[in-house]
């Protein structure tokens, strides 16, 4: 090796030594900053709903804000119960009155199922209970 090529070598060894220390020493600081991050963080998703048939949309405990879809598609959401780690039978869901664009808070006990008189694409936005809305967020409406 010569005497170039094992500096241009070290060099970059140092570099990433250093850029590697950086990034760890930053980790360290943001975890014992005060920051609080949402666990879990913000779900947006979309489902296409074929049948009659219910299906499980989201398992509590979490606020949706809006799911967007064809009104016209006969869409029905469903408050089923829930009992420990075991997923929500939706069969046994009670329909709730939700119009999609007010929140809807569903408890650690239940789930919200979803059925639709014919094929439709449903596309929503929840966040967990309790989780603040991060300063400077801004929220668009059509209203």
């Amino acid at each position: 090796m010569t005497t170039s090529s094992t500096a241009s070598l070290g060099s970059s060894l140092i570099r990433s030594l250093v850029l590697g220390g950086l990034v760890i020493g930053g980790v360290a600081c943001a975890s014992t900053s005060g920051v609080t991050v949402n666990v879990p963080p913000e779900v947006r998703n979309s489902v296409a709903v074929s049948n009659a048939e219910p299906q499980l949309l989201i398992a509590g405990p979490t606020r949706l804000l809006h799911a967007n879809y064809d009104r016209r598609a006969g869409v029905v959401f469903l408050r089923a119960p829930r009992q420990g780690a075991v997923a929500a039978d939706c069969k046994l869901g009670v329909p709730v009155r939700w119009d999609g664009q007010s929140d809807l808070d569903v408890s650690s006990s239940e789930s919200i199922c979803v059925t639709a008189s014919r094929k439709v694409n449903l596309s929503w936005h929840a966040r967990a209970l309790g989780a603040e809305i991060p300063e400077g967020t801004q929220h668009a409406s059509l209203k």
